[in-house]
């Protein structure tokens, strides 16, 4: 599975999912940037 867990795997398929049936279009700051206040736990 390429270094994903089973749990990683299936939130991927399920977030793809949810792309391809239109479920994220139109979500506010689409298309922008994330803007994080605190990014110290991201890797």
């Amino acid at each position: 599975m390429s270094g994903l867990t089973l749990l990683d795997a299936l939130a991927e398929a399920r977030i793809e999912e949810a792309i391809a049936r239109g479920e994220l279009d139109g979500l506010p700051g689409a298309g922008r940037p994330l803007v994080l206040d605190d990014d110290r736990l991201i890797g």
